[in-house]
């Protein structure tokens, strides 16, 4: 009789000691499974602005497409619609192919002048010399204005004033360079639109921006070797302007 009894004692303890311990095991998946996961650690953003300014002495091209894929995601290109030859007017396999891209902007910088050419199969053409600027539009006389395209980053690449180092998200690459990617929301004069922006993480240099379903490309290319000067008839017209704005100074204030 003690026998049997010993024997149920030694069960129930046994069961017990099973169900603790599942208790236990179950507590420790479930703190397991509550735990934060880690995040990868994000590369450390370089001291200065972003982007950096340009180089005094630099040129680099902007590729403007509309309506594009994005280069942030692992999305399929989109076919590229084969030319019709008789639509054009041309004949024969010579016909020539489409530019790849809506807009094009090649910006030459040396010092405080800067000269950008601008537009698709039209040029534009665009001086700036410290407050002053020049436009010159296809086809038509040249304007003179007052400049108010400012200095650093914020002047050399506009379309990145957006950007905050609280916008940081990621690092990845995007076409072939190593990148910061920055994702927020567009100045006011763009749109106030979502935005995402790489800047290479080697030069702090604009890579791409994508924004309302706009795609721009940063291809910084070779420096001038010289120092850029104004063509004789776009300084003449310079010369009046500075010699306008110093008489404009040297009125008296009125009572």
């Amino acid at each position: 009789m003690n026998i049997t009894r010993s024997n149920s004692s030694r069960k129930v303890l046994l069961a017990s000691a099973l169900a603790l311990a599942m208790v236990v095991a179950g507590a420790g998946l479930s703190a397991q499974q509550a735990a934060p996961q880690k995040t990868p650690s994000l590369k450390p953003l370089p001291k200065g602005p972003i982007p950096a300014m340009a180089p005094d002495h630099s040129q680099w091209l902007v590729t403007y497409k509309y309506s594009a894929p994005s280069l942030f995601q692992n999305k399929p290109a989109e076919p590229v619609a084969t030319p019709d030859p008789a639509a054009s007017g041309s004949t024969g396999s010579n016909a020539p192919a489409p530019p790849n891209f809506d807009w094009q902007r090649l910006v030459t910088k040396t010092g405080s002048i800067i000269h950008e050419q601008e537009g698709g199969s039209k040029l534009e053409e665009h001086w700036y010399l410290s407050d002053i600027a020049i436009t010159v539009p296809a086809g038509a006389p040249p304007r003179v204005s007052i400049s108010a395209r400012g200095s650093g980053a914020q002047a050399d690449f506009p379309d990145f004033s957006w950007i905050t180092r609280k916008d940081y998200t990621s690092d990845t690459n995007i076409l072939g360079r190593d990148c910061f990617i920055f994702s927020g929301t567009t100045s006011k004069d763009m749109g106030s639109s979502p935005a995402i922006a790489a800047i290479d993480a080697k030069t702090c240099l604009p890579v791409a921006l994508e924004y309302d379903g706009h795609v721009e490309t940063y291809e910084f290319r070779p420096p001038p070797s010289g120092q850029l000067t104004l063509p004789p008839a776009l300084q003449k017209l310079t010369n009046s302007m500075q010699e306008a704005i110093q008489r404009s100074s040297a009125m008296p204030a009125r009572p």
